[in-house]
């Protein structure tokens, strides 16, 4: 799985990605078999920016089903539309992981308001009650709970304190995360981020994580 985070503020929205994709049979235990640093899995749609995973293929198909999509409830409305017919196409193992773990996130602006959504494959909402200035960090593969939630909560403190502090602070999310799992782990050491501010949408890298910084500590 790959690392997401994301929130929007009401000035402002993020959502970033490391760039790795790591290939490997369906089972837990299976081995790697390739790994990939140059992947951009923040891809636009009409309202902002989207990124799903695990799963690759899924998450490009939904980039098209969603490219102009321009609200919260088109793009739920599109993919649940969509999804079950194209999980039905795919064989019984695949869709059970599919059902089990591809989730989506999506930042934009509609009408002057910026938004993040977090639906899960069938476009549900999978944390109703959150706000959007709640950061939603989907945690990669080898991280823990118990881990990843410090560097979560000392990363929100940093959200309402600009764009180039939440970059700077988004980098060393990341970094901690990498160094956490390792140079072959699943985060790369590097990332997209895209923005949303108003009318303006911007994709900023591949940026290079900070590897130490108050994030950490």
């Amino acid at each position: 799985m790959t690392l997401l985070v994301s929130w929007a503020t009401p000035t402002l929205a993020l959502l970033a990605s490391d760039t790795r994709t790591r290939w490997r049979a369906l089972a837990d235990d299976a081995p790697i078999e390739r790994i990939d640093d140059t992947q951009c899995k923040v891809r636009a749609c009409a309202a902002g920016w989207m990124a799903s995973g695990p799963f690759v293929d899924w998450a490009q198909r939904l980039a098209e089903r969603l490219a102009d999509a321009e609200s919260p409830n088109e793009v739920r409305a599109r993919l649940r539309r969509w999804a079950p017919g194209a999980l039905a196409a795919l064989d019984e193992p695949t869709a059970t992981l599919l059902r089990e773990r591809q989730m989506m996130l999506v930042v934009g602006s509609t009408a002057g308001r910026e938004w993040r959504l977090a639906l899960g494959w069938d476009g549900a909402d999978l944390f109703p009650d959150a706000r959007d200035d709640r950061v939603i960090c989907v945690a990669p593969n080898g991280t823990e709970p118990a881990t990843i939630r410090p560097l979560v909560d000392a990363y929100q403190a940093k959200i309402h304190a600009g764009l180039a502090e939440s970059i700077r602070a988004t980098r060393a999310l990341f970094g901690a995360v990498h160094q956490l799992c390792g140079p072959t782990g699943a985060v790369s050491p590097a990332l997209h981020v895209g923005i949303v501010q108003g009318q303006t949408r911007q994709l900023l890298g591949p940026l290079a994580v900070t590897e130490r910084s108050s994030c950490v500590r």
